[in-house]
């Protein structure tokens, strides 16, 4: 089954998206903990793409599908931004304070940890951005 949600390049849209996935995992019974981490890396990929994605002031739209199987999410995030892969981003340096780390890639290393896999490509002038975990019930 997959459910597709349509946000603006507006922080507004974020807000959506948390309650998009706190009502599917509801719908799922997902562990509040899973839930927790699958809002915390949709926001981190949508908000880059909020935040580097553009060089216009126009509004574009990002699509995010939603798939559940028995074993796995997904979520396959897709926009009309600049060219982004995220696979070829490097690691923060994680040895400094937190204060004292340079800006930029915190959020890319966040969800390439939360999920099980992340995978990236370039359709048709598109990034698509899937991000999956595993589901583990007791």
């Amino acid at each position: 089954m997959i459910t597709v949600l349509l946000l603006r390049n507006q922080y507004a849209d974020i807000e959506r998206l948390a309650r998009a996935v706190a009502a599917f995992g509801l719908a799922h019974r997902l562990s509040e903990d899973m839930v927790g981490d699958i809002r915390l890396a949709l926001e981190e990929a949508v908000t880059n793409i909020i935040m580097h994605g553009y060089t216009d002031t126009e509004d574009h739209e990002i699509e995010i599908r939603f798939s559940f199987s028995a074993d796995r999410v997904s979520f396959t995030i897709i926009d009309d931004g600049q060219p982004f892969d995220p696979l070829q981003a490097p690691s923060p340096d994680l040895k400094h304070d937190f204060d004292d780390m340079p800006v930029g890639g915190l959020g890319v290393h966040l969800y390439r940890q939360l999920m099980d896999n992340v995978s990236y490509q370039r359709v048709d002038h598109r990034n698509i951005l899937v991000l999956a975990k595993r589901i583990r019930r007791p």
